[in-house]
């Protein structure tokens, strides 16, 4: 699974930092599409994570899976 990882300008939720680590993993096959991300605070650890499957239709978002739905940055 290739993982993509940038630090973005976001605020932590617990320690106000105000850089976080945004992480992109991207898993297809003939059956399905997986994309995961990732927010994880370097100073006190804190973590935000979220997942959408293609099999499982109920939980693939509206918008475009390839953004971080934390930070609306671009995979890649």
């Amino acid at each position: 699974m290739p993982t993509d990882f940038q630090e973005v300008a976001a605020e932590c939720q617990t320690c106000q930092a105000k850089v976080m680590r945004c992480k992109h993993n991207y898993f297809s096959d003939e059956e399905k599409e997986i994309h995961t991300w990732e927010h994880r605070c370097k100073d006190c650890g804190f973590r935000e994570t979220g997942g959408f499957r293609s099999d499982e239709p109920e939980d693939w978002p509206t918008e475009d899976p390839t953004h971080c739905p934390f930070c609306g940055r671009p995979a890649g």
